[in-house]
């Protein structure tokens, strides 16, 4: 060990500056949040919690290892080609040669690789551990953080509970997020003895703060669980998770302005986290900016512009071909009020039969409405009385009301106030106002 971190200084001592040619699109795209080349470099130009498009990735890190002599774009190409194809077997090579860069970081990315069997290696669960503690063996050098964390967590799967919590605290203390974040969900397992479960929200915002997105997630859900939700506390670390490359947190930053009863924020800043989280592939964002355009500022849609319109209508159709349920209700709504299309009965029974088919109970309950009132297809009670069924029974307390309604009315024969109170009750439950007052 001592001979390793003999080499391991030698190696930091020759090595070029990290970034001495300047961040590089590789940097951007592969780069490792907790361990970037130049460790100044702002959240912005650090690097992808998850890369998402390897191609670009692997092309541009090629491109900037052709005119950037840092042997740390060794580790940021490893990272894109193991996205690409985990079995791509450059990778060992690529880790080994990042190591005059790093050799404390090479021994944590070789151990991962050996832990994973990527790279066309057999996975070798001693052999990952003993590079783990190759890499950590370097503390407190920076870049001998992630082998720590890695080593702590083959602990915690040996039940090596005690020293791997304490290796966690050492390594988020030293300025490791994801040591943070480890710490704090062991501690939520209750595999973290002496330690409070009050600790667990303090270090997943320090975990946040030291560009552990996930750590944002779970600490801005937390702020949205007190009484009342800490709006701003939970929306500015969506907000950072969503700056730092995940996706969700711009949904959920979207989320919160959506759902905010304490303050008030822009249409158009929830349109933007919204659109955000849709370009990072989140389904639930691109549906919800498919809402916003569709129904505009005011929430009516009377004073959306068409053409937004048309372009909200287009993404409620791919999603529901992409088999988003609330997507094909919401459309099959606006084919049958006409809003924002051409009212077209029989495409809203279609595609309400759709979402149901899906299993949303509101889905059930629309194509019921469409089977009591003829609108669309040749009106058939019973039937509707079925899909009212259904929906009740998936959830839908709009369902139950209409249900309970039939039921009252004898819609089907003779009036049946049992079973009527019966599915008010449950709409009630379920939280349709309306159903109560029956």
């Amino acid at each position: 060990m001592m001979r390793f971190a003999c080499l391991v200084l030698a190696a930091l001592h020759l090595a070029p500056a990290a970034g001495a040619q300047g961040v590089t699109d590789c940097d951007r795209l592969a780069g490792y949040l907790p361990v970037p080349r130049a460790p100044d470099l702002p959240a912005d130009l650090r690097g992808v919690a998850e890369i998402a498009e390897p191609a670009q990735a692997v092309a541009a890190c090629e491109a900037a290892r052709r005119s950037d002599p840092d042997p740390f774009l060794a580790f940021l190409l490893a990272r894109a080609l193991e996205a690409a194809d985990p079995q791509d077997p450059r990778l060992p090579a690529l880790v080994a040669e990042g190591a005059v860069a790093s050799a404390p970081f090479a021994a944590s990315r070789l151990g991962l690789l050996y832990q994973r069997g990527h790279g066309g290696l057999q996975r070798d669960d001693a052999r990952a551990r003993a590079l783990f503690e190759e890499s950590c063996a370097a503390f407190p050098d920076p870049r001998s953080l992630a082998g720590c964390n890695n080593l702590a967590a083959a602990m915690v799967l040996a039940e090596e509970l005690p020293a791997a919590v304490t290796l966690f605290e050492q390594a988020c203390d030293a300025g490791l997020g994801r040591a943070c974040a480890n710490l704090a969900d062991r501690i939520e397992e209750g595999r973290a003895p002496g330690y409070d479960p009050l600790r667990m929200q303090p270090l997943r915002e320090r975990a946040c703060d030291l560009f552990e997105p996930h750590a944002c997630i779970q600490a801005g859900y937390a702020l949205t669980q007190t009484d009342p939700p800490e709006t701003l506390g939970a929306l500015r670390r969506f907000e950072i998770a969503c700056d730092l490359g995940l996706a969700d947190g711009c949904y959920r930053a979207g989320a919160v302005m959506r759902d905010a009863t304490d303050m008030e924020f822009g249409w158009r800043a929830r349109q933007e986290a919204f659109g955000r989280g849709c370009d990072g592939g989140v389904a639930e964002s691109c549906y919800e900016v498919a809402v916003g355009l569709v129904y505009g500022e005011d929430g009516t849609g009377s004073l959306a512009d068409p053409g937004e319109q048309a372009q909200g209508v287009a993404m409620f159709d791919q999603l529901c071909t992409d088999r988003d349920p609330w997507a094909c209700t919401d459309l099959g709504y606006l084919y049958s009020e006409g809003l924002a299309v051409t009212r077209d009965p029989a495409r809203a029974v279609a595609l309400s039969a759709r979402a149901c088919a899906l299993g949303l109970a509101v889905g059930c309950n629309n194509l019921a409405v469409h089977l009591a009132t003829g609108d669309g297809l040749p009106q058939n009670l019973p039937q509707a009385a079925r899909y009212y069924e259904q929906g009740c029974a998936g959830g839908s307390g709009l369902a139950c009301l209409n249900l309970g309604d039939m039921l009252a009315a004898g819609d089907l024969g003779t009036p049946d106030p049992a079973r009527a109170q019966a599915a008010f009750r449950k709409g009630c439950d379920l939280g349709e106002a309306e159903a109560c007052t029956r």
